[in-house]
């Protein structure tokens, strides 16, 4: 930003020309060209793979174009205000100029906010504009007043910057009680109860930067696999209800994709900032955790044999909160702004509902599950329309941070053990473990009869009555719960692992008894080929 020098204030009524460019413009820009490329390549990759409603993703991305060539447009030549040769000259999406004294209100909207008194009195700031273009401008210029409050929204500029320029302008601040005096209050409101964002960056920095790490890793960028996911945390049923229950949070850390990612980061930026500065930066940072892992709980519960993971729960939390705290607090809140939030909350949750329609690992009950935490954290958070919103922050904030940890714990306790996920992925991880605990028993007892320790009739019954029973229901809960095997090679191999492991037992116990060398070293045939599989079943384990 170029700062206007004290000699260019307004003397006697004369203007004096200045030049003040947006200090922050390049940095929204760049902000909002990112969101618009989130939205368009999904939708792009999509209509490629030729999803219904194809025709209206169409209109979705023609629609696009425009405000992201003007956001490109705004990267390389942002916001700025100047005053030459008597006109006031605008340089938004478009350069206008006018008169200074057309100028009725310019205030602080999360920027700068320009309403004119005459839009037919503002031109192009070109040259060879014809009437009809001048006609379109004024058009323009009123649609926009209805759908945004202003004429003209300049991004980037701070408050101060606001003030230097009525300064400058010789504009007076907007009588109390306008819409652009409510507007400038509450958007001076949040910044004074919330100076600094720096939560909902610092994890969009946070889940970026966790994503490009993983990407480099694996060495995939579009799509990661389940087993990288659930290496770096996701939430898996047979593995976090095995006590592994800190998946539950870094689950909300984990993307599946570029796609994936940037969606989530969209709505986090929407909805974070505006969060953040209601909630404060801790109140924040409680809700988006509490509304995380609530995703994660519900998710869980919903699909234990999945592997899930994404922001997208502690997202909707955000927007959730955001419901709660407009509900509360209404009437302090001006309806233009919540109409915006509305508009951009929308978007976000519909099209997150629709992704997880096609992506796997992101499931509607982790949606559900944030949504509705966020809604109790906004509740709680935003107190009553008598509650003094900065007098009561840290008390509301221990509130919601203990009931935070009651409900997490109550979830927790109320999940079905690491046995009763339902599947094949739950069947695998029991056998596994089943396997584990089972060979363990064969080892001591063939430790024990090979030092005389225990009969050949005890060891017999070892492998029969402690071993086998068990051994043989898993390998028929695989075969009914593996569909067909012929689609599944690795389950099939497993099996043929498990029989040929029951075969080796049954024939040793037999051959103890009997004291049969024969059938000793068939045993001991239907053992070394089980091995052989369990080696194949760990190499290709660990090339996926």
């Amino acid at each position: 930003m170029s700062d206007p020098e004290p000699e260019q204030q307004s003397l006697g009524g004369v203007l004096t020309p200045f030049s003040m460019t947006a200090r922050h413009g390049r940095i929204t820009a760049a902000v909002r060209t990112l969101q618009l490329v989130t939205i368009a390549v999904p939708l792009a990759g999509a209509l490629g793979s030729g999803i219904p409603g194809a025709g209206g993703l169409v209109i979705v991305l023609v629609s696009l174009i425009p405000a992201l060539m003007l956001q490109l447009r705004a990267l390389f030549r942002p916001a700025s205000l100047s005053l030459h040769q008597g006109d006031l000259r605008i340089n938004a999406h478009t350069r206008l100029k006018t008169q200074p004294a057309n100028i009725q209100h310019l205030f602080f909207n999360d920027g700068v906010g320009i309403l004119f008194r005459d839009p037919e009195q503002v031109s192009a700031d070109t040259a060879g504009v014809s009437g009809e273009g001048q006609t379109g401008i004024s058009a323009g210029l009123v649609t926009t007043q209805q759908r945004s409050g202003v004429h003209v929204q300049l991004d980037g500029f701070s408050m101060g910057d606001v003030e230097q320029l009525r300064k400058f302008l010789g504009v007076a601040t907007a009588e109390p009680g306008s819409e652009p005096a409510d507007l400038e209050q509450y958007h001076r409101s949040l910044i004074a109860r919330t100076p600094v964002v720096w939560v909902s960056p610092l994890l969009i920095a946070l889940n970026v930067g966790l994503f490009a790490v993983m990407s480099a890793a694996s060495g995939s960028l579009l799509s990661l696999e389940p087993r990288v996911m659930l290496a770096w945390g996701a939430d898996f049923g047979p593995l976090t209800l095995d006590g592994q229950w800190w998946r539950l949070l870094t689950c909300i850390f984990l993307h599946w994709g570029c796609f994936h990612l940037l969606s989530n980061m969209w709505g986090l930026h929407q909805g974070g900032r505006v969060m953040e500065r209601l909630a404060g930066n801790s109140g924040f940072l409680a809700l988006y955790l509490f509304s995380g892992i609530a995703g994660s709980l519900v998710s869980i519960r919903w699909t234990p044999d999945a592997v899930c993971a994404g922001a997208s729960g502690a997202v909707f939390g955000i927007f959730g909160a955001l419901g709660a705290w407009h509900f509360r607090r209404r009437r302090d809140i001006p309806e233009r702004i919540v109409r915006e939030v509305r508009r951009s909350a929308i978007p976000f949750l519909g099209f997150n509902l629709l992704i997880a329609l096609g992506i796997p690992g992101i499931d509607q009950a982790a949606h559900i599950g944030g949504f509705a935490a966020g809604l109790l954290s906004g509740l709680i958070l935003a107190g009553t329309r008598a509650t003094d919103l900065q007098a009561g922050r840290q008390l509301r904030l221990l509130g919601l941070s203990c009931l935070a940890l009651l409900i997490t714990a109550a979830g927790i306790l109320q999940l079905p053990g690491s046995d009763e996920v339902p599947g094949l992925m739950g069947e695998l991880q029991r056998t596994g473990r089943m396997e584990e605990r089972l060979l363990s028993v064969y080892r001591s007892a063939a430790l024990q009869v090979d030092s005389g320790r225990m009969s050949r009739e005890d060891y017999a019954a070892v492998l029969r009555q402690e071993i086998l029973p068990e051994w043989n229901q898993c390998i028929e809960r695989l075969r009914s719960t593996g569909g067909n095997l012929s689609e599944n090679p690795a389950v099939l191999r497993l099996i043929q692992y498990l029989q040929l492991r029951a075969e080796s037992w049954e024939l040793s116990a037999e051959a103890v008894e009997t004291d049969n060398q024969e059938l000793m070293t068939r045993s001991h045939e239907k053992w070394s080929e089980a091995d052989r599989i369990a080696e194949q079943l760990a190499q290709e384990q660990q090339n996926q």
